[in-house]
């Protein structure tokens, strides 16, 4: 069972804050966890880990079908119009992709794509990467918390 670990992080966050003020920041945020929410299936997972930072899990998924998950993702968030942003003013996103390795922890995959992320983001934003891809462990407990309270998943904060 292949699990991808697909790291999102809003491209230039921190002028979108600076210039149009913090509840504008927040409007972006709901926003870009609406439509990160409404892409995933019912027994993935998504959640946002800090800041304009989200990560989103696949289950059953080949790099080739997370890699297109996400350009669809990338695309549907950039041709959003936000109301309390100007009118020309998009907002993108970078993603980097990877996939649960044999042996590794959750914690530990979900950090090494935030890290490739970065290095993605150096190189360019608004675009996709795909970073390694081996095999998960063979006896991986995929789990999905269903109605937490407080719409909280227990691997991640509140995905707003």
């Amino acid at each position: 069972m292949a699990i991808s670990v697909v790291a999102c992080d809003i491209d230039h966050f921190k002028s979108i804050k600076d210039a149009y003020g913090h509840a504008a920041g927040d409007a972006v945020l709901v926003t870009i966890a609406a439509t990160i929410r409404s892409a995933v299936r019912v027994n993935d997972a998504a959640g946002r880990i800090g800041g304009e930072e989200f990560v989103i899990l696949l289950k059953d998924t080949t790099a080739e079908q997370s890699f297109h998950f996400a350009e669809r993702l990338r695309g549907d968030i950039a041709r959003i119009s936000f109301p309390k942003l100007a009118p020309d003013r998009k907002v993108t996103c970078s993603f980097e992709i990877t996939e649960l390795r044999r042996g590794e922890t959750l914690a530990h995959a979900i950090g090494r794509a935030d890290q490739a992320l970065y290095a993605a983001k150096n190189a360019g934003r608004n675009r996709t990467r795909v970073a390694a891809t081996l095999a998960p462990p063979d006896d991986l407990t995929f789990c999905v918390c269903i109605g937490c309270p407080e719409n909280r998943n227990p691997l991640f904060g509140p995905m707003l």
